[in-house]
């Protein structure tokens, strides 16, 4: 008899119910009853057509001081799982996940646990000691190799791949939840201010703001974009297939859909993720060579603004070399011809040969790292996940 009901639990933030909806979209294609136990911070992330039934249990996020709303979730989560004889439970990491998951070892029903991040979650290093088995993002992550089974990303199911297209410009997309930090907006101003009008012309910019919209829509308009677009929410749906190039923090959801979109990407890990898994994930999409994994004290103005410039030469096959950004990293190409000696002059043809050496480097062509994302990671981790349930289940009653 096969598993007849799912009951997935994640919650606190966005990425722990993205992995889990797209999940169940697999589980929903085989006519499985699908259950989400969430909290209600995650609760608005979770996709309503996907799940059959969804239970918000009154789990708060420091356990210690509340532990009787901690075991009121476990009982309700007990009782969920008692009217589903035929169940399992998975969990996508977090404190939410943990009164189901306990919930399921009471009932003694199998208990199965996903990892994303790359530095395995305070939560799922305690239940990967009694879970059946644990479904692992990439071989990166270090937990129980006997019950690991590596299954790849999990990206929403809406997110389609599509090839970018370089022949209009640079599109850029700035997205994140961490993106309307006093960082960003010092960063991204100073960043364009350096930009010669020729490339700023080039580039169309859509942007998460948040609150913080009239403060972007005011420097925006004096910078000279070709095009802007700024936005309190921006859904991801129809940015990224817009977009050839994205600026991003580096929480999992994100990479996911990145990476099933294929969409190249300087990833800036916020500093203060728990156990600073956020760097961790961005050194592993850069991994790919799909991308840039960028430290928050690396990040300055020059930084991007030369990043840009790299970019925008190498679309526009390497013109403009004397046009070469004013920066600490790199002050000697501004000197104008006519004003240098014969020996500069040689200098400077050598500079500016190597440049165009610099220009053929792959580093900076977005078509390629979109097809090395293509070709990295395999996205239908939630696909496996299902399939591998549905198997141990088969395996368990044929004992």
């Amino acid at each position: 008899m096969e598993i007849s009901t799912i009951v997935f639990s994640g919650g606190g933030t966005a990425g722990h119910v993205f992995t889990a909806n797209g999940t169940a979209f697999f589980a929903k294609a085989r006519n499985i009853k699908r259950i989400m136990i969430t909290d209600q911070r995650g609760y608005k992330y979770v996709d309503k057509t996907l799940f059959d039934e969804i239970y918000v249990i009154p789990i708060l996020p420091n356990i210690l001081l509340h532990p009787i709303k901690f075991f009121k979730s476990i009982f309700k989560s007990m009782k969920i799982i008692k009217n589903n004889p035929n169940s399992c439970v998975i969990g996508f990491g977090a404190y939410i996940s943990l009164p189901a998951c306990i919930a399921a070892k009471l009932k003694r029903k199998k208990m199965y646990i996903y990892q994303g991040d790359q530095i395995m979650g305070k939560a799922n290093r305690a239940l990967g000691y009694f879970c059946n088995k644990i479904f692992l993002s990439s071989f990166n992550i270090k937990a129980n190799k006997q019950k690991s089974s590596i299954v790849g990303l999990i990206p929403r199911h809406s997110i389609k791949s599509y090839p970018i297209k370089i022949n209009s410009g640079i599109k850029l997309l700035v997205i994140g939840s961490s993106i309307n930090t006093p960082f960003w907006k010092f960063i991204l101003p100073s960043a364009f201010s350096k930009l010669p009008k020729e490339v700023l012309s080039q580039i169309s910019i859509r942007q998460q703001v948040g609150k913080d919209y009239e403060y972007f829509d005011k420097i925006y308009k004096n910078i000279g974009f070709k095009e802007v677009s700024l936005e309190k929410f921006i859904d991801t749906n129809t940015s990224l297939p817009w977009s050839n190039l994205v600026f991003a923090r580096a929480g999992f959801s994100t990479i996911c859909d990145l990476t099933a979109s294929m969409r190249p990407a300087m990833l800036v890990p916020w500093s203060k993720s728990k156990d600073n898994h956020q760097l961790r994930n961005a050194l592993w999409f850069e991994s790919s060579t799909g991308g840039w994994c960028v430290k928050e004290e690396m990040c300055t103005p020059d930084y991007v603004s030369n990043l840009i410039m790299k970019v925008y030469k190498y679309i526009n096959n390497s013109e403009g070399l004397n046009n070469e950004i004013n920066t600490s990293e790199d002050n000697t190409t501004n000197i104008k011809k006519d004003t240098l000696t014969k020996s500069n002059q040689t200098n400077e043809v050598k500079i500016a040969e190597e440049k165009k050496e610099k220009m053929k480097n792959e580093e900076f062509n977005l078509e390629s790292k979109s097809m090395n994302l293509s070709k990295w990671m395999p996205v239908h981790g939630g696909l496996i996940i299902v399939n591998e349930i549905v198997e141990d289940h088969k395996k368990t009653n044929q004992v």
